[in-house]
């Protein structure tokens, strides 16, 4: 992910047509809108299977982030208010 990272970083200060969502997500494309679930679960299982690992699903970023986020000393309220999935 911190290599993901970087190249993103680097595309929004490189491209006058990569923009930055607003947000500050990670998953986004060219124009800074969300990717639709389907894109990122499909993306990440292509890069699983050029690793030679098993695909277990998106879902595993979510408890992830949380799990790091308590660990970094988030608040409880915090971490389940960040959580909400928007609609």
């Amino acid at each position: 992910m911190e290599k993901f990272k970087t190249i993103q970083d680097n595309l929004i200060m490189n491209s006058p047509t990569f923009h930055q969502n607003k947000d500050g997500i990670i998953f986004q494309n060219f124009l800074g809108n969300y990717l639709t679930p389907s894109t990122v679960r499909e993306s990440i299982e292509k890069y699983c299977t050029k690793a030679g690992v098993e695909y277990k699903g998106t879902h595993g970023f979510r408890h992830t982030h949380a799990v790091l986020l308590l660990e970094s000393g988030a608040s409880l309220l915090f971490v389940s208010k960040r959580l909400v999935t928007k609609q």
